[in-house]
């Protein structure tokens, strides 16, 4: 059983690794730009959420050359030290709280602060997997 709960609790993290970034960088980067603009107004929430979409448009284009490029899913050996994500959260979360600290005003503060996350969120966590393939095809997880 402790074998079966290992591979299914790596399956589980997997599965979860990408999201869970991006998830504190927003809750994070949020809670950071309410904190120096005060209470939030339902435009700077929408501000806030247009601005990390912004920033994905932003980084899907960039990346797949455009919106009718297609991808698969491949298999690609990672060593674990690569779901981490502690740079890419700690840097995106402080560039989120500096682009909300001198925008103004509120609105743009929080459109700037969902764009510079999300945006430096992205570009670090490219960095932190490609870093963290494995190069040796034949490597197998530790049971």
């Amino acid at each position: 059983m402790k074998g079966r709960y290992r591979t299914a609790l790596r399956a589980a993290l997997a599965g979860e690794v990408k999201a869970y970034g991006f998830a504190l960088v927003m809750w994070s980067g949020g809670t950071l730009t309410s904190a120096a603009k005060g209470t939030v107004k339902p435009i700077d929430a929408v501000a806030y959420v247009c601005g990390a979409l912004a920033a994905m448009v932003v980084v899907i284009l960039a990346t797949f050359g455009g919106p009718g490029a297609t991808w698969e899913t491949r298999p690609m050996p990672r060593y674990a030290f690569g779901a981490l994500h502690i740079g890419s959260v700690l840097i995106a979360m402080l560039v989120a709280w500096a682009a909300g600290q001198f925008a103004r005003p509120a609105a743009i503060a929080f459109l700037a602060a969902g764009f510079a996350g999300i945006l430096t969120y992205q570009l670090l966590l490219g960095a932190e997997i490609a870093f963290s393939i494995a190069e040796d095809r034949s490597h197998r997880p530790n049971a």
